[in-house]
């Protein structure tokens, strides 16, 4: 995407890219899986099942069972507990605010589920930035599959190719492409990995700003 073509709207990841939650889920999911009878796991094991989908896909994965209702009930007491120590990366609340107020569209598309997600934007106080959220309880595909990050696009009401999608993990850049946005990387959790690919890379949120030409506030 060229100068000339800048992003009409962005969307966002939300876990390791807005909020720097990555470890404290981590420790609930091991809490809650070994809580309902599960292994014994590390957060390594953990992030290699993300792939599996929402938070019910990788509970199943991890007991060899379909979760039941009581099962997310447990991972969710965990989730209340942990949701206080969550906070907004630096420049996050910022950047948001910038976007808000210009004519840019902005989007979330989390592998998270809703609960989850309500949970903890409402505890960062990020809530009320968003024009349109899909969770990944709501998609029947998950990351790099671009449902849930088209039926964004489509709630925005904005063409996939005037969409950046900011991500920090290589399942974010490719459903980027998979969708045809701009696929963004984001640099500033430093949490994912190496990621290949991006079609841009932002190293603080107000490099976000300078990719859709807001200026910040």
């Amino acid at each position: 995407m060229t100068a000339e073509a800048k992003p009409s709207a962005v969307v966002f990841d939300f876990d390791g890219t807005l909020v720097d939650s990555m470890s404290v889920f981590l420790n609930v999911y091991t809490k809650a899986i070994l809580a309902l009878g599960g292994p014994d796991l590390t957060t390594a094991d953990i992030v290699g099942a993300f792939h599996a989908g929402s938070s019910s896909e990788v509970l199943s994965h991890f007991l060899g069972r379909v979760a039941t209702a009581a099962d997310l009930e447990c991972f969710y007491s965990f989730a209340v507990d942990a949701a206080t120590s969550v906070r907004s990366f630096d420049g996050v609340p910022e950047m948001l605010s910038a976007l808000a107020a210009s004519d840019i569209s902005v989007g979330l598309f989390t592998g998270a589920t809703r609960r989850t997600t309500e949970l903890l934007i409402e505890s960062c106080g990020i809530a009320q930035q968003f024009a349109a959220v899909v969770t990944g309880d709501e998609v029947s595909t998950p990351k790099p599959a671009p449902e849930g990050l088209l039926l964004v696009c489509s709630h925005l009401g904005v063409p996939t190719r005037a969409v950046a999608y900011v991500g920090d993990s290589q399942l974010d850049v490719d459903c980027a492409r998979a969708a045809g946005c701009l696929a963004v990387v984001a640099l500033w959790g430093r949490g994912s990995g190496e990621v290949r690919d991006a079609d841009a890379a932002a190293e603080t949120p107000s490099a976000v700003l300078e990719l859709v030409g807001v200026q910040a506030r």
